[in-house]
């Protein structure tokens, strides 16, 4: 995890990163490749799974399986060979940098979630040219047990930001129906915490018909437009 400083605040955004602040390069052939590759390895090793959703199969494999870390850091060594060929041609998605600028003028904490692997995060962050110091934290699926949709990656940053101000509001902006279940389950888990915290999840860059398909509390057709919104002091309340 990397760590920077900010200033105390009552809010705080966090953003997903591949289709949120930026595209990572894989093809759909690259991807379906991946797949396959998964497919077989964890086959071979007594699970069946068809990886339509990578992410969620993973999740549930390292929860569930029982399979010694070896076993199944292996598949993921296949995912993450994958996801550094991406990172080598990711490109920014317009905006970007100065949404998070914009974070940072308003002394608004910022960090960012991804359940890629920590060298793709570098990789992608540096191909794409985004300032990777204008997060206050890092948090990659290197850092946590679990990743999206599991709420603990969420929990964490509200511990990490808890500890330097009055946290009232989480904003997690992301791009994925997964980062809208993500936040539900967070705020499950905050129900009785004292005092009250809480997760808001903001779509971007999805089409409308995806959005009320996954029922963020919040959509915005692009980031540029969230950024305005930003601007303007748009109260985050669902």
């Amino acid at each position: 995890m990397i760590e920077f400083k900010t200033k105390p605040a009552t809010e705080a955004f966090i953003f997903d990163m591949d289709g949120t602040i930026l595209r990572l390069g894989s093809t759909a052939a690259e991807l379906e490749a991946l797949r396959h590759k998964l497919k077989t390895y964890f086959k071979s090793q007594g699970m069946d799974y068809s990886f339509k959703s990578i992410f969620k199969d993973l999740l549930e494999i390292k929860q569930k399986s029982g399979k010694s870390p070896a076993i199944i850091n292996a598949g993921f060594k296949l995912l993450e060979a994958f996801e550094l060929n991406g990172a080598k041609k990711a490109v920014p998605i317009k905006g970007a940098n100065e949404c998070l600028s914009l974070l940072k003028k308003k002394a608004i904490p910022r960090g960012l979630l991804t359940n890629n692997s920590s060298a793709c995060t570098t990789h992608a962050l540096c191909r794409a040219a985004i300032n990777g110091s204008l997060f206050d934290y890092i948090i990659t699926r290197d850092d946590i047990c679990f990743f999206k949709p599991h709420p603990e990656p969420l929990l964490k940053f509200i511990n990490l930001f808890s500890s330097e101000s009055a946290l009232e509001k989480l904003c997690f902006v992301g791009d994925h129906f997964y980062d809208v279940q993500c936040v539900r389950a967070a705020n499950l888990c905050l129900e009785k915490k004292e005092p009250l915290i809480k997760m808001v999840s903001i779509m971007v860059n999805r089409s409308a018909e995806y959005a009320n398909a996954a029922q963020p509390d919040f959509y915005f057709e692009s980031l540029a437009a969230l950024t305005d919104s930003i601007a303007h002091s748009v109260s985050w309340r669902p």
